[in-house]
């Protein structure tokens, strides 16, 4: 059965530890002992000084504080190649918070000051794009409670529109491990989709099982409670052609039984799959009178000619559909036979 944590504490969650996937795939670790100086001179020192370049807002004195020139030191270290890049840049909100988390007071003017000692000719894009994290953490936390309402496809959407909203196309290359992350694990979850779909050799209850182990696997348990749902998971299942194959070899009884008991194993309640049954016996009930009407239809193209055939399709389409006549016409006029598709037992 699959479980739906609470979601707000999944949000709340990812808030407290700065709500930006790539946060937690840092190695950033800034050391927290940081107090006798270590700065000597030698041919890398000249990278800890501020440039004099006239766009610099303002001149820092690598001596003033050594807790800042010897960040600013690990930081040319491990970013100084890389810094260009915007997704490191972002990065960076990490160690702003450690800074403002070690000196409350002035935190904030610290982190520009090591910002600066350490990326001078990167300083201002730096700054500027924490600021806006700065921005986005904020209307995260106001709309926590607006975006757990949302289903996942609709609060994907939200999120990208505020993120484009801030950092405008920058936004796709700050979050680019995110999508290519969710990328691969969308390619895993449909191979093994595909793979089961064929997999005539399984039973009902091992697909089931390895489908919901797939998606575990690929989603983890906290994309359980933003994503899977029993209903999802179900169209998945019974769109297998393996699935389908088994189910049209069933009575109508057998079969309506094994759709009750996958919809269980999936985490239905009582009610919500007598609900779903009864959808199913709607459905039943609307194939069994579409299939009758295609075969009488079939019946009057084979020997009747037009005119004739189209007033005998007409009467026939009443008969059969009453009030829904008209849209089974402008389907058929359009090239769409709906009872010619597939029966997908438990979907459709």
């Amino acid at each position: 059965m699959i479980k739906r944590p609470a979601l707000t504490l999944a949000i709340t969650a990812i808030f407290l530890i700065g709500f930006i996937p790539w946060y937690l795939h840092s190695s950033i670790e800034p050391r927290d002992n940081i107090s006798q100086p270590a700065v000597h001179q030698s041919e890398g020192d000249h990278l800890l000084m501020p440039s004099m370049d006239a766009t610099q807002p303002r001149e820092i004195n690598a001596s003033t504080d050594t807790f800042n020139t010897q960040l600013a030191q690990e930081l040319v270290t491990k970013y100084g190649d890389k810094i260009s890049h915007l997704t490191v840049q972002a990065n960076l909100f990490k160690v702003r918070n450690f800074v403002v988390g070690r000196y409350p007071e002035d935190g904030k003017t610290r982190f520009n000051d090591i910002i600066y000692l350490a990326f001078p000719s990167q300083a201002e894009s730096i700054i500027n794009i924490i600021k806006l994290m700065d921005q986005y953490t904020q209307w995260l936390a106001e709309n926590y409670t607006q975006l757990n309402d949302m289903s996942p496809l609709e609060r994907d959407g939200y999120l990208w529109k505020k993120r484009r909203e801030l950092f405008g196309s920058d936004a796709d290359i700050i979050w680019s491990d995110e999508r290519e992350l969710l990328a691969n694990k969308q390619r895993n979850v449909q191979q093994e989709i595909h793979r089961l779909g064929l997999a005539n050799d399984l039973s009902t209850d091992e697909k089931l099982y390895q489908l919901t182990t797939t998606l575990s696997e690929n989603y983890g348990e906290t994309t359980q409670d933003l994503v899977i749902d029993p209903g999802m998971v179900a169209a998945v299942f019974f769109n297998f052609d393996s699935v389908q194959q088994t189910l049209k070899s069933l009575s109508a009884e057998e079969r309506q039984a094994e759709i009750n008991r996958v919809r269980k194993q999936l985490g239905y309640n009582e009610t919500q799959i007598e609900q779903a049954q009864k959808k199913d016996e709607i459905r039943n009930q609307r194939w069994e009178k579409g299939l009758t009407y295609m075969a009488e239809r079939q019946q009057l193209v084979d020997t009747l000619d037009e005119p004739a055939l189209e007033t005998a399709l007409a009467k026939l389409r009443v008969t059969h559909f009453q009030k829904e006549a008209y849209t089974i016409e402008k389907e058929e006029v359009s090239g769409f036979y709906r009872y010619a598709r597939p029966r997908l037992y438990g979907r459709n």
